[in-house]
């Protein structure tokens, strides 16, 4: 996670992929509300593949869910380092 004052060419990501569980990604995600910290969710490819980097449609689908549903913003990298007040 990412928190005030972070180096902007030094951010940290979580890589989802095929091994990842939606519940491993609820943990990231309200660990990083609890902190009020920046998560950066990393995707390398959708698809039904099963390749290691890969992450299927219908988990992008869940993890883009339990945003809405938790009305938790998702920003751009530029709109995530204002918000840390990182210059």
């Amino acid at each position: 996670m990412n928190d005030e004052g972070v180096d902007p060419f030094v951010l940290k990501c979580k890589a989802v992929t095929v091994r990842t569980t939606i519940r491993e990604v609820r943990k990231w995600i309200e660990a990083a509300r609890h902190r009020q910290a920046w998560l950066v969710l990393m995707f390398h490819q959708i698809d039904h593949e099963g390749r290691a980097p890969s992450c299927t449609p219908e988990m992008l689908g869940a993890i883009a869910r339990y945003l809405v549903d938790s009305r938790i913003p998702v920003v751009t990298v530029r709109d995530g380092l204002k918000r840390l007040r990182v210059k």
